[in-house]
């Protein structure tokens, strides 16, 4: 691991290990509790590979929508209740739990006969009760506000005032807060309502207090003490106040029997507030209680409920906790509250131990403990098949409570044709035997006793028979003629009701005793269904909105299913607790680093794979072995965000600094390579090699005349200034996309029209080496002015194909041009010495500048190396700029130029010598002399209109 790397895996870790602290104090700080409710519910659907069958000892009873058909509307006749009790009760039911609340009285009412007159009266209370007391193992639970109203110092104030005062009114109390100090913005425009809530809770505390020291005080007495003003027989406002909260008080008095007194080592407990009990009557005759309200989270879900809630010094359970005892045969009272946790003592068995934790109301602000989660089970949605396990595709244990009704209202038709075969009878009996009418009048055999009255039926239809017998063979005419005959109306009435009682009564035994039958099977049926098992009875009626709660599984689920949740989780002991609290922080902290480590070591393809794995490993653990197998909850969502953030926060990292550590890389690797073949590279990842292709290229050698009197006189410090000139010099190549392929001493290769392609490439050259021309007469000023002399540029620029590409090992490669135009330009560029010029052109280089620049004609040389002359040319302007004495210098060397190829050579000499007369003697003129000499003085032998150099 080279040391940029070891560095980059050190950023890379801190950084990882920051993201992580950031998701741990985030997470401390519940800004993920948002993720974690989501994953909660997914747990809670999808992780039940593990869940064990369901306790088999309840069953749902449920008020729906065929009861309401049936029975009624709602709410029912309490006696309703009683009778549905009693069919319970007659088949061994363990236990009933009824998630209905009976706050308010029902009226008693007339029960009405089947001609319209009002029978019997019925108290529906009573009766109920009663049937409540008979089955000895029935709970009925109360409602309380766990969210209290909010509540302000004024009306602290106000319900203070009236606790001493409670029959004061509204102005009074007003004068008195406002006596108290506070001001008309404090006490607001609702005062109206706040007093009357305030009075109706002063009234509540008052009289608890009362009747707590005084529980045989009557009402009357209550009133003379709490409002010694009023008339106890005068019904006022303040009085009716009273009365209600007077039963109310009393129910919640008759409840405490079934809950624990608060003990200091206990965790914080839920508060209830406004609590609605059943009536007196109902609280009196109950097995035991519980609340049933529900505490939504911050999404408006349910997941978990406190078993215990604090109520004014007293600890109540929760509706499935009483249940659950109730079932057991456990007196609620000997349950065993520990910080964490619920024991519940079996007589024979050990304790069941429920654990509980705490959870954060964010609604009050606050930890409280008792809690425990809904440990749901099933299929999404389908409430109703949760207990078909493992298959959920059916409903199970939930049974209508049409199922009960029908044997109430098959014993109701059989006590009503009981009756009207004892009317029968009486009709008989009026006519036959007074005595015996008078006997089953006082003395009716019990109403379900069919036995008795088939006798009776049997025998009186015997007696009767004789009557009866004469009565038949009369027509109807004959039968209404022997009426007639009747003086008294009332005997003549009694013999007509005696007819119809003698046809009638048969079929009234028979249809009895088919009741009866009938109703034996659907006892039966009942007694399958119920027997030893506890009977939730509560709303899945579509109609009931009201009792309906979204929760884990479900976005709308009865109340009552939630109770059966909890009491299955209670008693089969699949109760869903929470991991340590080390745990959730500690796999934050270890997933944070084995991402950081993989993400950090691995490629970015790997650490992706690598942070997948890690994040759907998570996933597993999470949700099958801890929540599905090991019924713990632990944080999911942390973790996952922990593992996301510090993927993609560890990646970017890695891919800024590793872009920023190749731009540094780039930057000196263009000190030594070219910048057009970096940028080349980087734009085109793919070439890896720059295999060798030919095309047509111009490359240009330059080199420095006079620089070794620079180098001789400089010494050492002749480098600083080739640096100086190459500083010049290259600029100007890489602006007009030329290529520097090699700096030779003082001298410099480059090349035009790779990597990247330039059709230009021959035009970019020629206006490259004019601009160092002139941009090195600046630095012979440079030079002058250290006391130095100035130095020349030579340059020989050759155009045509090559081979261009990498030429060298693969770990010693060079992008570099080979072929006979490589070698033709640095002959051109020696050649200058010869010709006395600066800068030499190859024909083909002068084909490609489209006339854009001026060009001097040199003639056709035959460098060292070819046995072929070529024609070079020397560039000095570009054409639009060219002066007329650039232009006349052009046309007297062509002069020159022409001779010598025509072979005549006294025309040569005398251009040649023009042309000297102009512009002063040169070396290309005395070239051409020598030339014309040596052709003459040889005979021109071998003559091709061509000049030889001999030297390099």
């Amino acid at each position: 691991m080279t040391s940029v790397e070891r560095r980059r895996l050190w950023y890379t870790s801190l950084f990882g290990l920051g993201l992580t602290a950031l998701v741990l104090a985030a997470s401390l700080a519940g800004w993920l509790t948002p993720i974690e409710q989501w994953l909660y519910h997914r747990r809670a659907r999808y992780c039940q590979f593990f869940t064990p069958p369901p306790d088999d000892s309840l069953v749902h009873l449920d008020i729906d929508d065929s009861a309401l058909d049936i029975i009624g509307s709602w709410p029912w006749p309490r006696s309703y209740l009683a009778e549905i009790l009693n069919e319970l009760h007659r088949a061994d039911t363990r236990s009933v739990a009824l998630d209905v609340i009976f706050s308010e009285p029902q009226e008693p009412r007339y029960e009405i006969a089947d001609d319209g007159t009002p029978g019997r009266l019925i108290h529906d209370d009573q009766v109920f009760a009663e049937a409540i007391r008979r089955f000895e193992r029935v709970l009925i639970p109360f409602s309380t506000e766990l969210i209290p109203r909010a509540k302000d110092e004024v009306t602290d104030a106000l319900e203070h005032v009236l606790r001493n005062n409670l029959e004061m009114s509204i102005p009074e109390a007003l004068a008195e807060i406002q006596r108290l100090g506070y001001s008309p913005q404090q006490i607001g425009e609702d005062f109206d309502s706040r007093f009357v809530a305030a009075r109706r809770e002063a009234m509540f505390v008052r009289i608890s207090a009362v009747l707590k020291q005084s529980p045989t005080m009557t009402r009357d007495e209550l009133v003379a003490k709490l409002l010694p003003h009023a008339d106890s027989q005068v019904s006022t406002p303040t009085a009716r106040v009273l009365d209600r909260q007077l039963r109310r008080v009393q129910s919640m008095l008759e409840l405490e029997e079934y809950s624990q007194p608060l003990r200091a080592d206990l965790p914080a407990l839920i508060p209830g507030h406004d609590d609605l009990p059943p009536i007196k009557e109902i609280a009196a005759a109950v097995t035991t209680s519980g609340y049933v309200s529900y505490l939504p989270f911050s999404d408006g879900v349910m997941r978990a409920v406190p078993l215990w809630l604090e109520d004014r010094g007293r600890v109540y359970p929760q509706f499935a906790l009483s249940l659950a005892c109730l079932t057991l045969g456990v007196d609620i009272r000997n349950v065993i509250i520990t910080p964490d946790s619920v024991h519940i003592p079996r007589p024979g068995r050990e304790d069941l131990i429920i654990p509980t934790r705490r959870h954060y109301v964010s609604a009050l602000g606050k930890t409280y403990g008792g809690f425990i989660e809904v440990p749901w089970f099933g299929p999404v949605e389908h409430w109703a098949y949760m207990y078909d396990w493992p298959n959920y595709q059916q409903p199970r244990r939930h049974v209508p409570l049409a199922v009960v009704w029908t044997a109430v209202e098959s014993r109701r038709r059989i006590e009503n044709n009981n009756q009207a075969i004892d009317r029968g009878l009486l009709r008989i009996y009026a006519l036959l035997n007074p005595a015996d009418a008078k006997k089953l009048a006082d003395n009716p055999p019990p109403l379900n006793d069919i036995q008795t009255r088939r006798e009776l039926a049997e025998s009186a239809l015997k007696e009767a028979k004789i009557w009866s017998d004469t009565f038949k063979q009369m027509s109807e005419a004959e039968f209404e003629q022997y009426l007639a005959e009747i003086p008294d109306p009332v005997e003549r009435e009694n013999y007509r009701l005696f007819v119809n009682a003698t046809r009638t009564l048969p079929v009234l035994v028979e249809e009895s005793e088919q009741l009866s039958k009938d109703l034996v099977a659907q006892r039966d049926k009942i007694r399958a269904i119920f027997e030893d098992k506890a009977a939730l009875i509560g709303w899945t009626a579509t109609a009931a909105i009201a009792d309906f709660v979204p929760t884990s599984l479900h976005a709308k689920c009865p109340g009552v299913v939630v109770h059966g949740v909890i009491y299955n989780g209670i008693m089969t002991g699949d109760v869903w607790q929470p991991v340590s609290m080390w745990f959730d922080p500690l796999a934050l902290i270890l997933l944070g680093l084995l991402t950081t480590v993989v993400v950090s070591g691995l490629s970015p393809l790997w650490g992706t794979i690598g942070a997948i794995v890690i994040a759907g490993g998570w996933g597993v653990f999470n949700g099958i072995v801890l929540f599905d197998y090991g019924n713990l909850i632990s944080e999911a969502g942390a973790p996952l965000v922990t593992v996301a953030l510090v993927w993609a926060g560890c990646t970017m990292l890695r891919f800024i600094s590793e872009r920023a550590e190749r731009a540094r890389i780039t930057r000196r690797f263009r000190s030594y390579v070219d910048p057009m073949l970096v940028n080349f590279v980087i734009d085109h990842p793919e070439s890896t090699t720059l295999s060798g292709a030919e095309r047509e290229l111009t490359v240009v050698f330059t080199d420095l005349a006079g620089f070794t009197s620079v180098s001789e006189k400089l010494g050492r410090e002749t480098i600083g200034i080739i640096n100086e000139y190459m500083g010049l010099m290259v600029p100007l190549i890489r602006q007009h996309h030329g290529y520097v392929n090699k700096f030779l001493g003082d001298g410099i290769m480059f090349f035009y029209g790779a990597p990247r392609d330039n059709p230009k490439h021959a035009m970019d050259a020629v206006r490259t080496i004019l601009l160092m021309q002139r941009t090195l007469a600046d630095f012979n000023k440079r030079l002058l002015s250290r006391d130095l002399p100035a130095v020349k540029m030579r340059a020989g620029v050759a155009t045509g194909h090559m081979i261009v590409g990498d030429a060298g090992p693969p770990d010693a490669s060079d992008y570099t041009v080979l072929g006979d135009t490589v070698n033709l330009a640095a002959r051109l560029e020696s050649a200058n010495k010869a010709t006395g010029t600066l800068m030499m052109l190859n024909d083909r280089t002068v084909e490609q500048l489209d006339d854009r620049y001026l060009v001097r004609p040199l003639g056709r040389l035959q460098v060292v190396g070819k046995t072929e002359g070529v024609m070079v040319y020397e560039p000095l302007a570009e054409s639009a700029a060219a002066t007329d004495a650039q232009h006349r210098y052009v046309e007297l060397t062509e002069a020159v130029f022409k001779a010598y190829c025509d072979g005549d050579f006294d025309a040569c000499q005398r251009a040649a010598d023009a042309l000297d007369e102009a512009f002063g003697p040169s070396k290309l003129t005395t070239l051409y002399r020598d030339s014309c000499q040596f052709y003459d003085a040889n005979d021109r032998a071998d003559f091709a209109g061509q000049i030889v150099l001999s030297s390099k």
